[in-house]
């Protein structure tokens, strides 16, 4: 068993440690996330490390800070021993404490050549049916990009100051309650961002600039939470198209789809050709 160590030094220069033989750890200040970290130095989903035998692999989630490994900023990598993570003021060793390890003796018998032309035959033609599928999935993805919400300033529908207040109580708490989902559920951040303005609307309305002022903080913040969502999953999403890796590719183009619900333009249109395609794969005999 390979047992992953991570050793945390916080902002006021607490430390902590975890060790952990999960499969995949989740890094950020949400707290549903295994390594949680303080208000303020991280996004609600920062980093993911997905392990696998004595490797990992570390895929950025948000880059509101940029982490960093060793010093250097990434979007994805995979590292096989000891390494430092950074992400703004947080600094994380990551280590092994244990790995079993099996040596397997690998005997090669012998073959007749009609065994060895029929097994090239075969490899021929799986190798033709993986050309012609990737050659399905791996269009390139359009340059323009749709914009996940609009740029016409929320306003509040309410006319009286007393209104203008209870409507914005009112959106607050749904969205607070779609920002705690949103991990979960990627549109749910996006709906959160437009039921945060327009409830800053609101309560600018009423006169209430501290909860305005807090509210304001509190969408930009989750906003670029999201986009930073949306940059990693397009980026994945093309990468796994160039590697052919059919999983991946499907589990983030349905993110992406869903993060892009209702948007219109040559991306979606692109999207939507993918799922079409991808479901024709899996159609398939």
């Amino acid at each position: 068993m390979s047992v992953l160590r991570f050793d945390i030094t916080l902002p006021d220069g607490s430390k902590e440690s975890l060790q952990t033989d999960a499969e995949r750890v989740l890094i950020g200040r949400g707290a549903h996330c295994d390594i949680r970290l303080p208000e303020g130095s991280s996004a609600v989903e920062h980093v993911a490390i997905e392990i696998t035998g004595t490797t990992a692999r570390l895929l950025a989630r948000a880059f509101t800070p940029p982490p960093t490994l060793n010093g250097v900023a990434f979007t994805e990598l995979t590292i096989g021993g000891e390494a430092q993570l950074g992400i703004g003021p947080v600094a994380i060793h990551l280590s092994r404490v244990g790995a079993a390890t099996d040596k397997l003796a690998l005997k090669q018998p012998r073959s007749s050549v009609a065994v060895r032309v029929v097994g090239g035959f075969a490899l021929l033609i799986l190798t033709a049916m993986l050309y012609f599928r990737a050659t399905r999935a791996s269009e390139a993805a359009p340059t323009s990009v749709p914009e996940l919400w609009s740029d016409v300033p929320a306003t509040c529908p309410m006319s009286t100051a007393a209104q203008a207040r209870a409507f914005a109580i009112e959106k607050r708490i749904v969205a607070d309650g779609k920002r705690e989902r949103h991990p979960f559920y990627a549109s749910d951040g996006v709906e959160a961002v437009g039921l945060y303005q327009t409830a800053t609307a609101c309560f600018e309305r009423a006169g209430d600039t501290s909860n305005a002022e807090e509210l304001t903080l509190l969408w930009q913040q989750l906003r670029a939470d999201v986009n930073d969502d949306f940059r990693v999953r397009r980026l994945r999403l093309e990468r796994a198209l160039r590697a052919h890796e059919d999983e991946v590719a499907i589990r983030e183009l349905t993110m992406l789809r869903t993060l892009t619900m209702g948007k219109q333009g040559p991306y979606i249109d692109w999207l939507n050709r993918l799922a079409r395609k991808f479901s024709m794969d899996k159609d398939s005999p």
